[in-house]
């Protein structure tokens, strides 16, 4: 499933170009089968904020190319109480835990841009097989 719209990464020539081929570009996920949904009109963001989550979203997409030895990755890009909220998931071998709540590298890096930008970077490891990033971002008022 694909849908790029104008949103948080919206707009023409806007950051959904560039994050539509980092995701159409997986080439690390097995089977290159790839799955995108952006969902809602995530409105309200900063230039900033939207920025982080484009980055969030690339470098988790990176990650399940590097680690995660996937057959699919989805994103998603929705408003959920008053919040954006960016997820990107895999079916691969899961994140161990030492490295989810990790402060440096990757994840790291993630965890800042999400603080500077106003919200917030959970990572875990899926119940059944994969991994799950979330970010939650408030739109600025």
């Amino acid at each position: 499933m694909e849908a790029l719209g104008v949103g948080v990464l919206g707009g023409e020539g806007g950051p959904a170009v560039g994050y539509g081929r980092q995701v159409r570009g997986l080439g690390g996920v097995e089977g290159g089968e790839e799955r995108v949904a952006v969902q809602g009109a995530a409105g309200g963001v900063s230039p900033d904020q939207d920025l982080a989550v484009y980055r969030v979203a690339q470098e988790s997409l990176t990650n399940v190319a590097r680690h995660a030895h996937a057959g699919t990755a989805q994103v998603e890009l929705e408003e959920e109480d008053g919040a954006v909220v960016l997820r990107v998931s895999d079916d691969g071998v899961g994140i161990p835990a030492l490295h989810a709540g990790a402060t440096d590298g990757g994840v790291g890096g993630m965890r800042e841009r999400a603080l500077l930008a106003g919200g917030r970077l959970h990572v875990r490891a899926l119940p059944e097989r994969g991994t799950e990033v979330r970010l939650d971002l408030w739109p600025s008022p």
